[in-house]
């Protein structure tokens, strides 16, 4: 499985966000796999070392958004009382 570079310190070229998991969920828009849009697995192959680093900028956001989500609602919260 495909984990993602430091970015902040990564060299060389950026591996794909592909784990071989690829399933496009029709609510979110996103691969079920990579976290990315269908615009930006089709322009991969061709996008400069800028554009890749802004893509696996925007999963790691979409991935740290949805952890939070879960978080908010599988979680109740402790201590608050009505």
């Amino acid at each position: 499985m495909m984990t993602h570079p430091d970015l902040p310190t990564h060299l060389g070229p950026l591996p794909s966000p592909c784990i071989n998991i690829c399933y496009m969920d029709p609510v979110s828009g996103l691969c079920d796999g990579c976290a990315r849009t269908i615009g930006e697995i089709a322009e991969w192959g061709a996008a400069d070392e800028a554009r890749k680093r802004a893509i696996w900028t925007a999963i790691e956001l979409r991935r740290s958004q949805a952890a939070a989500a879960t978080l908010n609602v599988s979680i109740p919260h402790a201590g608050r009382r009505r």
